[in-house]
């Protein structure tokens, strides 16, 4: 199986959104690429640090996105084929056909996805037990896994547990 390299994040430039008839705070995705520099111009230095989604519909297209937005697309999509990325809100609940051989089933389990660079895989985080942690794989065959939303747009989703 291939692995897609995917990334999304919020327009940030109001006249690039414009042009592409979108607004300031849409999500694009495509491929990611971060620029930054200095621009010496009439002995004046001026640094830049900019992150840009090549947005895939509108090919060599390089539109401006809020670096706080960026989230790579985990490779996992949910019960319903939307793409999972880092920083979504998932719900997870036992499949019937798991929950049914239990005599007391799981509730489900409302979580955070994020990349855990100690341990090299994506994460689910939990409101339920404080630091705790899962890797979002160990999920994938006894769970449904649901994406309800992301913590840009829904944050009010992970006090709901």
């Amino acid at each position: 199986m291939d692995r897609i390299i995917k990334f999304r994040g919020k327009i940030k430039d109001k006249n690039r959104a414009k042009e592409l008839n979108l607004k300031v705070g849409d999500w694009v995705y495509g491929y990611y690429f971060h620029d930054e520099g200095i621009i010496v111009h009439k002995k004046e230095i001026k640094k830049f640090d900019r992150h840009y989604i090549i947005n895939t519909p509108y090919i060599g297209e390089f539109i401006e996105v809020m670096p706080e937005t960026l989230g790579q697309f985990t490779g996992v999509y949910d019960k319903n084929k939307k793409e999972i990325y880092t920083s979504d809100i998932v719900r997870l609940t036992e499949k019937k056909n798991i929950s049914k051989n239990k005599v007391i089933p799981m509730k489900p389990i409302i979580a955070e996805i994020k990349w855990s660079e100690e341990y090299l895989t994506y994460i689910l985080i939990t409101l339920s037990i404080k630091d705790a942690f899962e890797n979002l794989a160990d999920y994938l065959e006894e769970y449904d896994i649901e994406k309800i939303g992301n913590v840009y747009d829904n944050k009010n989703l992970l006090e709901e547990e």
